[in-house]
């Protein structure tokens, strides 16, 4: 398994993508009409965002991405994620998998959730009192959630943790505002991604979820497990923006690249510097074990924040 790996984000068109000898061949134009070619070993992409809407690409190239369990994300014309493109053959054996993640019972479904919700308020808390030196008293959340969190605990929390996290209680999530919004969705879609390669590898289909259900949604269980991990989105739009202090009317490469660097960098957890693609990679595999019924619980990293 890579302890490392590269998101790559191709913001600048147009761009002429192929697959070369393991190699990812970026061919780009400059302003004088000179070809400026990129080489990336395949093997060490984990996730390649389309961002440009001139840029094409080989079949051999997608092929060769997919094989490698690249998780490719296309965006729309306003620049926002609106597609991902996962392999079908990332894992031996999927089938089993696949039927053990389906038969999965409602109780041990409602447990897996009641541990996904507990961590993601621990760490939005630890994001709280590292910020601001208080969790104005998000930390006692946690203990609130039962079983499938009946009480929507985590509702409870996100109003809370929102309207203190930028020292704006005005400030409310929406998918659909600019600004900050915009480079919090953009952060979330990376997350995301990530997660989703991450569940692929495992051999567990991202669309059949522990807690989110939709029918349009082919990614539920990605959305599942990048629960707690947003909070490391949250942490590095926070320092970006100087904590909202910084207006963002449109959302730059500068300030894509800051979110991926954040998101690239190791987390000490449990006094090892982990990247963070390992460490959702490794919940992925928790959660096999619990369907196999060879573990009770999933591997979820306690929130370290410095």
């Amino acid at each position: 398994m890579p302890t490392t790996n590269r998101i790559i984000d191709i913001t600048d068109g147009p761009v002429f993508l192929r697959y070369e000898n393991k190699l990812l061949v970026v061919e780009r134009k400059s302003e004088d009409n000179d070809k400026e070619d990129v080489t990336i070993p395949v093997d060490d992409v984990g996730v390649l965002i389309l961002s440009s809407p001139h840029v094409t690409m080989t079949q051999p190239a997608i092929a060769e991405l997919s094989k490698a369990g690249v998780c490719v994300v296309f965006t729309d014309r306003n620049a926002m994620p609106a597609s991902m493109c996962l392999p079908f053959g990332a894992h031996h054996q999927p089938a089993t998998r696949f039927r053990q993640q389906a038969d999965a019972s409602k109780p041990v479904m409602k447990r897996l959730w009641q541990e996904i919700v507990r961590s993601k308020l621990e760490h939005q808390a630890a994001v709280l009192k590292c910020l601001h030196g208080t969790d104005y008293g998000l930390g006692e959340f946690p203990a609130r959630v039962f079983s499938g969190d009946p009480d929507n605990v985590e509702a409870q929390g996100a109003k809370l943790y929102w309207s203190k996290l930028f020292g704006d209680v005005a400030f409310s999530r929406d998918r659909d505002a600019p600004g900050i919004n915009a480079l919090l969705n953009y952060g979330y879609t990376v997350l995301r991604a990530m997660a989703a390669r991450a569940i692929c590898s495992a051999g567990l289909h991202p669309g059949l979820g522990i807690h989110h259900h939709h029918r349009d949604n082919s990614f539920c269980l990605a959305d599942d497990l990048m629960e707690p991990f947003r909070t490391y989105v949250d942490y590095a739009a926070y320092h970006w923006t100087g904590g909202a202090k910084r207006s963002m009317d449109v959302l730059s490469k500068e300030d894509k690249a800051n979110i991926v660097r954040q998101l690239l960098t190791p987390i000490k957890i449990d006094g090892n510097r982990e990247p963070l693609f390992y460490i959702i990679q490794r919940l992925a595999g928790s959660l096999v074990n619990v369907f196999g019924w060879e573990e009770e619980g999933l591997r979820l990293p306690s929130p370290c924040f410095q």
